[in-house]
């Protein structure tokens, strides 16, 4: 038993190791979300996977990457905030354990709306992707079989992943913001420089015609006497 746990710690530190470099890699949101559902998946049962991000500009909330046994695509790839399961962690910022019978009793209660997707869920698990309160998403396992049943230990290990995905996250959006504001900079240098060397040349037309005006008017006065 020590040495299982301790090959899982191992295990989970790796995990780690394998978030913390997405974050310093250029990657697209398709290979950020595959490579996070890779190493999930070596973590947990993981057969059935989404990622959701929250966008606080439009209060909406979007699924990149949907992997499910039952569906091939998400009910709705962007939708706006409020009685999702996803909208329902989020708000309640804790991570959720649910089976189909406490599902449906969120559904009765008008906790969160009937969901558009496959209802025959054996298992649900759901973590809030949180940097210092701030919501970033949500990460999804779940599952249709009934030998699939997600433990409290699963949970707590969802959870500890999705802070750091989160963190991640956080740290790639910052990394683009300060890649956007550069670009932006270095382009308006480019514009300052274009605009420098026009009026430079603007200038020295000036000054070519002001001589060309000053030559012809002493060849004028020159004639004159």
């Amino acid at each position: 038993l020590e040495v299982a746990e301790r090959r899982r710690a191992e295990k989970i530190q790796h995990a780690l190791y394998e978030i913390a470099d997405l974050s310093a890699q250029a990657l697209d949101t398709d290979q950020l979300s595959a490579s996070l559902h890779r190493i999930i998946g070596e973590l947990m049962v993981a057969d059935n996977f989404l990622i959701a991000l929250y966008h606080p500009d439009t209060e909406e909330i979007s699924i990149p990457y949907f992997v499910d046994q039952k569906d091939s695509t998400p009910p709705l790839q962007r939708f706006p905030f409020g009685k999702a399961m996803c909208s329902y962690v989020l708000s309640s910022k804790q991570a959720q354990l649910h089976d189909l019978g406490s599902f449906r009793q969120l559904v009765a209660n008008g906790i969160v709306a009937e969901p558009l997707g496959s209802t025959e869920i054996a298992s649900w698990m759901g973590a809030p992707m949180l940097v210092h309160e701030k919501p970033y998403g949500v990460l999804v396992v779940q599952s249709y079989d009934p030998a699939i049943v997600y433990t409290k230990a699963d949970l707590d290990l969802l959870a500890f992943m999705a802070s750091h995905v989160a963190v991640a996250i956080a740290r790639m959006q910052a990394d683009r913001k300060i890649r956007k504001a550069k670009q932006e900079l270095e382009q308006q240098n480019a514009a300052l420089n274009d605009a420098l060397h026009a009026l430079q040349e603007a200038q020295s037309e000036l000054v070519r015609q002001e001589k060309l005006a000053s030559l012809g008017r002493l060849v004028a006065g020159v004639a004159h006497e």
